[in-house]
């Protein structure tokens, strides 16, 4: 009798491990969305509101103008090991609409830095005066190559005026193969 409960409670504890879901990996960026406002996201100029987080419809929305300092930053680290990444394509896919420019930029970009934590590279995409005021999704890609060991995202704002405005929102990350986009 005893053999035959322990074999039950051993078949019962397989079942269920069997159909247990595994654990979602953590988001290779955290607060993607703006839900929780700029909270992961490093910022030394919040208090001069060159970014900030509206909201428009239900969606949370980035709003990006110029501040007391010519260039000013969020930056978040990826939260992949990049020995995990190499050989991979990452792309950071953005909704944005550059509303009003009159001067300056925005840059999203990606920092590769290498185990002494100097700068590898920067990969950049630039929205100016020059593009189209609706909104439109964009992305900037890279692969990740040695001696690649930590990432970063970027969303930099370059000499806005502080009544330029440019929104930015529906941010994802994505990971292929790097022959892919």
């Amino acid at each position: 009798m005893l053999k035959k409960t322990f074999f039950a409670i051993l078949l019962l504890f397989c079942g269920i491990t069997a159909f247990a879901e595994e654990p979602l990996p953590p988001p290779p960026l955290k607060n993607m969305d703006f839900s929780e406002g700029l909270k992961f996201w490093s910022n030394r100029a919040i208090e001069d509101n060159s970014f900030s987080v509206i909201k428009e419809n239900d969606t949370n929305i980035l709003q990006i103008s110029g501040g007391k300092k010519e260039v000013t930053q969020l930056i978040q680290s990826i939260n992949i090991p990049p020995d995990d990444l190499l050989e991979k394509r990452l792309t950071l896919l953005v909704t944005v609409k550059p509303e009003k420019i009159e001067s300056g930029s925005l840059h999203l970009m990606f920092r590769e830095v290498n185990a002494q934590r100097k700068t590898i590279r920067y990969r950049t995409l630039k929205i100016d005066k020059w593009n189209k005021k609706d909104w439109q999704r964009v992305f900037v890609s890279v692969v990740v190559k040695n001696p690649t060991k930590y990432l970063q995202v970027y969303i930099k704002s370059n000499y806005l005026a502080p009544d330029d405005k440019i929104l930015l929102k529906d941010m994802t990350l994505k990971i292929s193969d790097s022959k892919k986009r």
